[in-house]
């Protein structure tokens, strides 16, 4: 047996208004046909690649394909000769260097799994190709997927998208635990409906009972008496973790606590052999945890 790869694994929920899992499909697939990179970091640009059917006879079981990352550099701009500490620009002052335009440097890319029932994005944060480590951020990537959905032509169609980095439930018990909870701030975009289940139900409904697609709450109190959370809220904390954000700040004794569900982002992991593909270990870590997120059809709420 060979020896073993470890990849840490990403989750990220894509929301539409109406949805279906043949919508995100097409979702997916008008946003590649766009074919427009959209900002990662800095001078870093990020790109979609075209969705695979993981089933060619049913789309609708998922689809695989790549994440790719590159510097977008200025083509007009002179290049630096290290050697002699200057410029390099030809005798009319253009760039020495002709690139082609449609060329980019630094590119980097990660293996992607979308399952359209759960209409979640499984993706390593971090893995290694030909011994160098590949690292994707959560955060960035969710951003950069917004962008890219929030596309003129893709609003036209699918109405806002919301993406949201799925976010570890233990959080939410930590926050709880804060002996002195001082402030507390929720942000929580409407769900799908089927993906709830549970303490989450009662939210839900107060959402869609008052026709609204977001709701952003905060609450602060003193350090005697501390913010105490009732169902109502947990229940939308609950919610966040998959569609909007929680920030808390509060004191333990006289240590100040801060916490952030979107600084605890889900990693799950996957292990494979030389030989065999990251995409395959991917594939099997999403079909595996896709019940841990979504309810839909087969899939089961979390607990």
């Amino acid at each position: 047996m060979g020896r073993l790869k470890k990849m840490e694994v990403a989750v990220i929920n894509v929301v539409t208004h109406p949805h279906s899992p043949q919508g995100y499909v097409d979702l997916l697939k008008d946003a590649f046909a766009l074919k427009s990179p959209v900002n990662y970091l800095g001078v870093e640009k990020f790109i979609l690649n075209k969705p695979i059917p993981i089933n060619k006879e049913d789309a609708v079981e998922g689809l695989s394909g790549f994440f790719h990352k590159f510097t977008d550099i200025d083509l007009r701009a002179p290049w630096m000769n290290l050697a002699k500490l200057e410029a390099v620009e030809s005798e009319d002052g253009e760039p020495v260097v002709n690139i082609p335009e449609e060329m980019k440097p630094n590119c980097k890319t990660a293996p992607f799994v979308f399952l359209a029932k759960g209409h979640r994005f499984f993706f390593p944060t971090a893995h290694t190709e030909q011994n160098t480590r590949i690292t994707f951020s959560p955060t960035l990537v969710a951003k950069a997927l917004m962008s890219l959905f929030s596309h003129a032509s893709i609003r036209e169609k699918y109405g806002d998208v919301t993406v949201t980095v799925e976010s570890q439930e233990e959080t939410i018990g930590e926050i709880l635990k804060i002996p002195a909870l001082t402030k507390l701030i929720l942000d929580v975009n409407l769900p799908n409906p089927d993906d709830i289940f549970g303490d989450e139900a009662e939210a839900l409904r107060r959402m869609q009972e008052q026709h609204a697609r977001k709701m952003r709450a905060e609450w602060t109190g003193n350090k005697e008496a501390g913010i105490k959370p009732d169902a109502d809220t947990r229940g939308f904390m609950k919610l966040a973790l998959s569609n909007g954000y929680v920030e808390a700040e509060g004191y333990d004794d006289q240590q100040k606590v801060v916490k952030k569900t979107e600084k605890h982002p889900v990693r799950l992991e996957g292990q494979y052999t030389k030989g065999k593909s990251a995409l395959s270990c991917l594939l099997g870590v999403a079909r595996s945890s896709i019940v841990k997120f979504a309810a839909k059809g087969e899939f089961r709420r979390r607990r």
